[in-house]
């Protein structure tokens, strides 16, 4: 009882800024990498979630258990949908960031606390994708983090790049007499010993195999036989998986199979009689008395299938055959990574080869390119074990779209006739014309008949109005496909059921409005003639500003910050992934600076800030944090009292800084990027605790989605006049 109550206590302090509110955040639907405390590290608290369940489901009390349960599941999810690299590798610089295409370290720490969460999840619920999930890391990310030699251990596994030993990335964590020792070297083999938690794990009326691969487990059933399942197989390499069961006497028991959820045919047989209805991403359950001798034969689909690039990674893919990701590694080829030609999705095929070299991979393919060129790929375990370099995501064309989930309506949720906001995940990506879903309800699995269908939608969400004749306690199921050009994408994870009845009322729902841009892509804009209301846009804080006298002296026409609590923040409707301009007239009056001023900034969290302009020292500079590929302009010195008009511009891969209509200097930058940002300030940092507000004053503000040109930046600059 005593530690329960510290517990509970701990519980209570996460609602104490800055720390992370793990309960309140799960509960409200909050995806995980938009909470305060989005780190790694964060997920050992997620996981006394799941304890607090357990103790209080235990003691018979559900009313106080079931919200961890709630909150641990939403952020699991939120973290599998938006934040698991291909490899299954977890983060992007040691924090959530909604983002699976960001580049940016994937420290095998992160992946390895992943590994131990997702072993909760697959507890808790009994989830299948759970055990895909951890199945995906195993062979990929946490196999490809050790080298082959068995020496070393990584502290990044990029998707692209090279391997290195944590001992020469993290090396300030070397010690006199044991240098090789750090934080992921002694944290990483966890992520192979954990496969005695979940390879094989006991149900309420027998036992799930999750985990397929050679060798031998024993284990013993909750009413006391001992059984041993040997495996025959060569998987992952190969599809087909024998299984000896031999119980040490005969037991009425249920055995689960899982079925993976990439494996789109599967076949099954005991004892050679064939299994009819699997079901890919289910577990294959099969009830009967086992004897010693008893043998379940599976094959798995071990086709090619793709995942398709978005944001950063547009014009790439990743390919996997089976659980394993594939990778260009430049010890099976005659080209290097960048002249790797590019892919065609549409026409993929491989055909096994070999090598002779020091560490052979688990697998090794051969495919045409495009252009007719043949190009080795190998097991992204594998790729970089002989220190070269390596690539995951592919050049490629003609990719159908982007994977993705449903998020709403829950499976099993009771719905009622009328109006139903049904919504996915998913990014609003600018340059992926075509893209549009379709939703369909069915009352069979199979999809024969639709009972509702919507299509021809571009956002993640969409209202679909449900007939009244369906049957009281009659399940449908829901899914979502993605069309462009060059094929369709189903939902992962197959379909969501849904229970009709005419009693439930509907929450109320509206269609998602969508944003209306002004002229250039106009996101928000103000005169600031004294007041911080826009003439365009929403207006989200305005708090210790003064009207002030504007660049002409007239009273009243600008706004005056006063570098300690001043601030005005802005909502936009999402970060622009590609192209985007800032500017306002500035006239700094506390330079030079001990510490930043923004002028303007969209920071969201650490390496999260798609855009800011501020003052450093004498100096004003235009710069991104996007990750590890952030991007920065040299500065321009500027002086107290005087008024200047600043504008930055981040077209494509160049950041430029205007001063006064002329461009003053120009950066390389990330060409597309994602931000979670929803709102941008002026004058301060508009999430930051810290002091960085503006000793100064500003005036004439405005934000666009587009890329002004020279030529509109100086109209802005010599009429007064925002475009």
């Amino acid at each position: 009882e005593r530690y329960l109550r510290m517990m509970e206590q701990v519980v209570k302090e996460w609602e104490i800024p800055p720390a992370g509110d793990y309960l309140r955040t799960g509960l409200a639907g909050v995806d995980f990498y938009r909470t305060p405390k989005p780190r790694w590290e964060s997920l050992h608290d997620l996981q006394g979630l799941t304890e607090l369940f357990q103790i209080h489901a235990e003691a018979g009390d559900m009313t106080a258990a079931e919200p961890y349960r709630t909150a641990f599941k939403q952020h699991w999810t939120s973290i599998r949908n938006y934040d698991i690299h291909p490899s299954g590798g977890f983060t992007t610089g040691e924090q959530a960031v909604g983002d699976p295409y960001a580049e940016g370290a994937i420290e095998t720490c992160c992946t390895t606390a992943w590994m131990a969460l997702t072993v909760d999840m697959l507890r808790l619920t009994g989830d299948p994708s759970a055990a895909d999930e951890l199945e995906l890391a195993t062979w990929n990310c946490m196999h490809g983090s050790q080298h082959p030699s068995g020496r070393w251990w990584t502290y990044n596994t990029p998707m692209d790049g090279v391997r290195e030993a944590s001992a020469h990335t993290i090396v300030f964590q070397a010690r006199f007499g044991t240098p090789e020792l750090n934080c992921c070297s002694v944290n990483a083999p966890r992520g192979l010993g954990m496969l005695s938690e979940w390879a094989v794990m006991l149900t309420d009326d027998g036992a799930a195999v999750n985990y397929y691969g050679p060798g031998e487990i024993r284990f013993a059933l909750r009413e006391g036989t001992k059984v041993a399942l040997r495996q025959e197989t060569t998987y992952p390499v190969g599809g087909d998986v024998r299984l000896h069961i031999e119980p040490e006497q005969d037991v009425q028991t249920t055995l689960r199979f899982r079925v993976p959820a990439w494996s789109r045919q599967t076949t099954a047989t005991v004892n050679g009689e064939p299994v009819q209805r699997i079901q890919p991403g289910e577990y294959l359950d099969i009830t009967r008395e086992w004897s010693r001798g008893d043998v379940v034969e599976l094959s798995f689909d071990m086709s090619l299938r793709t995942w398709t690039g978005e944001l950063t990674r547009s014009g790439a893919a990743c390919i996997y055959r089976g659980p394993l990701l594939l990778a260009f590694d430049q010890k099976f080829n005659t080209i290097d990574v960048p002249q790797m030609p590019t892919l065609d999705l549409s026409s993929l095929d491989a055909m096994p080869t070999e090598c002779d070299c020091r560490f052979p991979p688990l697998v090794l393919l051969k495919l045409k390119a495009a252009d007719g060129r043949e190009v080795a790929l190998c097991d992204f375990a594998t790729a970089g074990a002989h220190g070269t370099d390596y690539r995951a995501w592919l050049p490629a064309v003609n990719g159908a779209p982007a994977r993705f989930f449903l998020l709403s309506p829950k499976d099993g949720e009771r719905i009622g006739p009328g109006r139903v906001l049904f919504s996915w995940s998913g990014y609003r990506n600018s340059r992926a014309l075509g893209r549009a879903f379709t939703v369909q309800l069915s009352n069979d699995a199979e999809f024969g008949q639709i009972i509702a269908e919507r299509s021809g939608i571009e956002s993640m969400s969409a209202i679909v109005e449900i007939p009244d004749e369906l049957g009281v306690g009659q399940i449908c199921y829901w899914r979502v496909i993605a069309t462009n050009a060059h094929g369709s994408t189903k939902n992962a994870l197959g379909l969501r059921a849904l229970i009709f009845d005419p009693n439930v009322v509907n929450p109320e729902a509206r269609e998602p409005e969508a944003f209306v841009f002004g002229e250039n892509g106009l996101i928000v804009a103000s005169p600031l003639d004294g007041t911080a209301e826009p003439s365009f846009g929403e207006l989200l804080v305005a708090t210790d500003v003064a009207p002030a006298a504007d660049r002409f002296g007239n009273e009243g026409g600008a706004l005056a910050f006063n570098g300690r609590t001043s601030k005005v923040k802005y909502a936009i409707p999402y970060f622009p992934e590609d192209d985007y301009t800032a500017c306002a007239w500035v006239c700094p009056e506390g330079l030079p600076t001990d510490r930043l001023q923004q002028v303007f900034s969209a920071w969201a969290r650490g390496v999260d800030d798609g855009l800011r302009i501020v003052l450093d020292g004498e100096s004003v500079f235009a710069r991104i944090e996007a990750g590890s590929r952030g991007a920065g302009t040299e500065g321009v010195t500027l002086a107290n009292g005087r008024w200047v008009h600043l504008a930055a511009v981040k077209q494509g891969g160049t950041l430029t800084l205007y001063v006064n209509g002329e461009a003053a200097h120009s950066a390389r930058a990330p060409a597309r990027l994602f931000s979670s940002a929803r709102d941008i300030a002026i004058g301060t940092n508009p999430n930051y605790s810290g002091n960085e507000c503006l000793i100064g004053k500003l005036d004439d503000f405005a934000f666009y989605a587009e890329a002004l040109s020279a030529e509109q930046i100086d109209t802005i600059y010599r009429t007064g006049k925002l475009q």
